[in-house]
């Protein structure tokens, strides 16, 4: 019985005869050989040697044993890079990482990390334990086994982490603070025996959107003077549910002694709020950002009017020109 062989789909030309494995032995076959059938109805060798390749009946697929001990490929339903870990430590199975550069033409690895861009940008998961200065595998697609996903369900949609570098989440990070990042899914939830289907893919999240409204109170040559509800926005549909997460107030003309203090206002079924609970406090200077935002009322929706209040302004000589810059996300 042809218990393995070593390729698939052959057609050899020549003179030379093959040379084949049978039952463990090497025989000479045919000088031609356009079909290789692979014995289907018997278990894996038990014996890792690198370079075998069987009939898996669980993957349904032929598979090939890496140079690695207990790594398999299942061909057609997987890929591998080959990497070098250079971090100082070893990277271990399941963990996601990214190129950090290359050496000897390959690429070198690190624990990947959703807090900053270039950390983010994957090449995969290791697909077995690769310990410092040695070359290893990392899977871009297909099945990581042997991990601990018992905090996952079988489906789960699992992203690179932002807190912990190498881990991955079920909570999708947050962009623009952070660089969202798809590793795959759950398809086997165990303490041990886990297994995930690596297919990475970037998460355009909503939150990455960002708007900027800028809106001109006091032209350059006009004073700058107390007042509430001085000029106003409407709120279109591209802001509807954003947030207010930042206000920029200048002057064209410094003020003299004191402050000028600028309030955001948002007015909604005729009642106001205020979107900050600290005004934009400029002094001696052309621009200030200083404000704290009103977390119970930074929100907008279409329809919603957009004022400004300038609550003081500097008690020496007053400022000229005032224009002010609101971020939405």
């Amino acid at each position: 019985m042809w218990a393995f062989i070593v390729l698939a789909l052959i057609a050899l030309f020549g003179s030379g005869a093959m040379n084949v494995i049978v039952d463990g032995v090497r025989r000479v076959v045919a000088n031609y050989a356009y079909a290789i059938q692979f014995d289907t109805d018997v278990e894996p060798p038990e014996e890792h040697n690198p370079g075998q390749m069987f009939w898996d009946s669980a993957a349904g697929t032929l598979a090939f044993r890496a140079n690695v001990t207990g790594v398999t490929n299942q061909i057609g339903q997987e890929s591998w890079v080959v990497a070098r870990n250079e971090t100082g430590e070893e990277v271990t199975n399941g963990q996601v990482v990214y190129i950090s550069g290359a050496t000897g033409n390959r690429p070198t690895i690190a624990l990947a990390r959703a807090d900053a861009e270039d950390t983010s940008r994957l090449l995969g998961v290791a697909t077995h334990d690769i310990a410092h200065n040695t070359n290893g595998k990392v899977t871009v697609f297909g099945l990581v086994r042997d991990l601990n996903t018992s905090a996952f369900s079988e489906g789960d949609d699992i992203f690179l982490s932002a807190a912990v570098s190498g881990a991955t989440t079920d909570t999708c990070p947050s962009a623009p603070t952070e660089f969202p990042m798809r590793v795959g899914q759950v398809v086997a939830a165990h303490v041990s025996n886990g297994e995930i289907l690596v297919n990475i893919v970037p998460v355009v999240n909503v939150a990455i959107r960002s708007r900027m409204v800028a809106i001109n109170i006091f032209d350059s040559a006009t004073s700058v003077t107390v007042g509430s509800g001085i000029n106003g926005i409407p709120i279109p549909a591209a802001l509807n549910g954003l947030e207010l997460t930042d206000v920029l107030a200048t002057v064209n003309t410094k003020g003299v002694t004191g402050t000028t203090n600028v309030m955001v206002v948002r007015r909604r079924g005729g009642a106001n709020a205020d979107m900050l609970s600290a005004a934009v406090t400029i002094g001696d200077e052309f621009f200030a950002n200083d404000e704290t935002i009103n977390t119970s009322n930074d929100d907008v929706a279409t329809g919603d009017e957009i004022y400004f209040d300038v609550d003081a302004i500097h008690s020496g000589t007053e400022p000229f020109g005032l224009s002010v810059v609101c971020t939405f996300e």
